[in-house]
This record gives C-alpha cells, structure tokens and sequence, in this order.
C-alpha cells in the first residue's frame, strides 16, 4: 500500500482511509468509516457513503491512512501500529516502504457542505535507527545526532540513545 515518491505518497486503488466529519469548530466527529481510492497515483479520489447526510453549513474533515476499523474518533487515531522494521537499502532509496502501511493523516476545515474536501496528507510518524561503529581504541561518547533534508522536517522529536560510550 502507499508508496513513497520523494515527498509525496502514492496510493493505489483500493487503499482505504478513515473519514471524520464536524460541525465548523465543533470538537465532536461523526465517524464516517472507510473511504476506497479509486485509482492509482498521488492524487486520488476517496469514495464511500457518510454516515448522515450534511445539513447546510460548513464542516471539518480528518483523515487517517491506513484504516482501522478501531479508530472511532480522530483522537482515536492517535496510536497507530507501524509495520515491521523496515530497513532503508540507500540514500533516498524508498524500496523498503513499498507496499507497506506508512501512517498518514490530513484535516481541513470550514468545508462548505455542497463541496469536496481536498485533504493534504502528512507523514504521521517515521522512526530512524542509527548505527555508530567505533573503529579506534579510543571511547567514543555519542550526545547527539543530526539530519538534514531537502524541505524542513516537522513535528516532535525524541532522541534516545541506548548505552553513552561504545
């Protein structure tokens, strides 16, 4: 399932999402089950059927990939289980996320009800692993790791390094 390609995800048909809707600025979602693509590529249409119709107004949309029948609320969506290890083979190889859940989600907001949410889709979460191998008799103590990339990389991050001197 998604596919990598650089910054953007690809999708291919029958990949579902979770679909929540409220009330502009209301904290309460109606769960609206699993969405489908519909085809292939970075830019897909998502069908289903919402659970109520809409009354006039405008609504917040939340989406999450992959779909879980468990997630009942966007808040719900919060811990998501992310595949077995995946290894990266090379420098901006994407080979090891092909056909692999990659947690993703997108919300937006003050929606008129007559028209289609476009939903931008953000990396939820991505876990590095880095291996320093020391090749001297000297002890080398390890107090932080860098990254950089070709966009700014958003969100929390969390360091934990497991033994100080190697």
């Amino acid at each position: 399932k998604t596919v990598n390609d650089g910054m953007s995800t690809n999708w291919e048909a029958g990949d579902q999402i979770n679909l929540f809707h409220a009330v502009n600025g209301e904290p309460s979602y109606v769960n609206d089950g699993a969405f489908e693509a519909a085809a292939d590529g970075a830019s897909v249409s998502f069908t289903g059927s919402l659970a109520s119709p809409l009354a006039d107004g405008n609504y917040d949309w939340f989406a999450v990939y992959p779909y879980a029948a468990a997630y009942d609320t966007p808040a719900g969506t919060k811990t998501i289980t992310i595949p077995a290890a995946q290894t990266q083979t090379g420098n901006d190889s994407k080979a090891d996320l092909a056909g692999a859940n990659c947690p993703v989600a997108g919300n937006v907001k003050n929606v008129a009800h007559d028209a289609t949410p476009t939903v931008a889709f953000s990396h939820l979460t991505s876990v590095i692993k880095v291996h320093v191998t020391n090749k001297t008799a000297a002890a080398v103590t390890v107090t932080g790791v860098s990254f950089t990339a070709p966009s700014n990389i958003n969100g929390a991050f969390n360091l934990d390094i497991t033994g100080d001197r190697i």
